[in-house]
């Protein structure tokens, strides 16, 4: 008969921090081979069921260092803002993003891949846009913010490319125009809510 009250560090314990561990492991190996255009990581990243929690996780990250770098209004006591913030970088950072190539690779394309996989590789070419936790900093978190969106729509246009069975050229209009349907949706958002 099993002991139900297992104290940390334990087997049960272990194991979840080890699952833990192991998909943190993966995130960072396949980041690597991701900034170093390792065409397979895509194709990867994409068939692996397990890759859309760990691209949901980065989307988070990033979310978060967003919202961080724009503290003004959390240190104004506004947490409101703050919280809103969060939300639509997450929405509409990841998954406007991912929809939005998914619907216009699929229409201007034919391209079949489904969303997940273009929302688990999009997933992953957030992780530059971390760079805007310094967004705090007047023009220098300004430009660390634009540097980070630039790698990820550089990131964006090889893993979509890839994923979705793309020419060059069409994976440039695909990403770029969901690229823009984001950064237009933000700022009808920000000027209605934030």
């Amino acid at each position: 008969r099993a002991d139900v009250s297992q104290a940390p560090g334990t087997r049960t314990g272990t194991a979840h921090r080890g699952g833990l561990q192991t998909m943190f492991d993966r995130i960072a190996r396949r980041l690597y081979r991701f900034v170093r255009l390792d065409p397979s990581v895509y194709r990867e990243i994409a068939a692996d069921g397990r890759a859309t929690r760990e691209a949901a996780l980065i989307a988070l990250v990033v979310s978060l260092t967003i919202a961080l770098g724009g503290l003004m209004p959390l240190l104004r006591g506004q947490p409101t803002q703050f919280v809103l913030r969060l939300a639509t970088s997450l929405l509409l950072g990841w998954l406007l993003w991912s929809g939005a190539a998914k619907v216009l690779g699929t229409v201007l394309y034919q391209s079949a891949s489904p969303l997940l996989p273009v929302a688990r590789v999009l997933g992953y070419a957030m992780a530059p846009q971390v760079l805007a936790v310094f967004g705090f900093l007047d023009c220098l978190g300004l430009g660390l913010r634009a540097v980070g969106w630039v790698l990820s729509i550089f990131f964006g246009f090889h893993a979509v490319r890839e994923v979705m069975g793309l020419r060059s050229e069409s994976a440039v209009v695909t990403i770029t125009a969901s690229t823009l349907i984001v950064v237009g949706v933000y700022m009808v958002v920000v000027r209605l809510v934030l």
